[in-house]
């Protein structure tokens, strides 16, 4: 995998970061109030809670935060997650 170009990576933070941050607060805005089936089906709650944790965990990995099993937190080699990423 070849590592990103500085193109690409300022790419991902003027694009792709913007709509990762919606993905994220939209589980907190739809959750202010009880959800109910007026709303939309469960379904719906259920994956932009699904995409707000697997945005989470990418901002956390873009600061260079990792984890092991044992759930104990590492530092995130930063080089390692910046290649080629899938746009």
């Amino acid at each position: 995998m070849a590592i990103l170009k500085p193109d690409q990576i300022n790419e991902y933070f003027e694009i792709h970061l913007p709509y990762r941050t919606r993905i994220m607060l939209a589980h907190y805005k739809m959750t202010r109030r009880s959800w109910t089936h007026d709303r939309g089906p469960v379904s719906w709650l259920q994956a932009c809670f699904e995409a707000s944790v697997i945005t989470g965990r990418i901002y956390l990995n873009s600061l260079g935060v990792g984890q092991k099993r044992n759930n104990e937190l590492i530092p995130y080699v930063f080089g390692a997650m910046m290649r080629a990423w899938p746009i």
